[in-house]
């Protein structure tokens, strides 16, 4: 059985509305949690000294959120992201 359909959104580093291109060299996979809170500014996906990378505000020590049922996310800052092996399918540094 696929579950993979509601499990992971793709998400685009540069909205496309602000010139992100709208491919896999711009995109992550994400939760559809964490995807509303890039989307939403609370935190960012940067590429520092050659990884990257979740950022926050420095309101948040942390991220931690707990859900219904027990269900917990903990986002720390600077945290890595995982990627796939193959560099082909990973983001490329955003250019300004």
């Amino acid at each position: 059985m696929d579950l993979s359909g509601g499990l992971l959104d793709a998400a685009h580093l540069r909205s496309v509305a602000s010139g992100g291109a709208d491919h896999v060299h711009n995109g992550v996979a994400l939760t559809p949690t964490v995807h509303r809170l890039l989307d939403s500014g609370l935190i960012r996906v940067t590429f520092e000294e050659g990884h990257w990378r979740t950022r926050h505000g420095p309101e948040f020590g942390r991220l931690d959120l707990t859900g219904g049922g027990g269900s917990r996310l903990v986002i720390e800052d600077r945290a890595p992201l995982w990627l796939p092996p193959n560099p082909r399918l990973q983001p490329r540094p955003l250019l300004d």
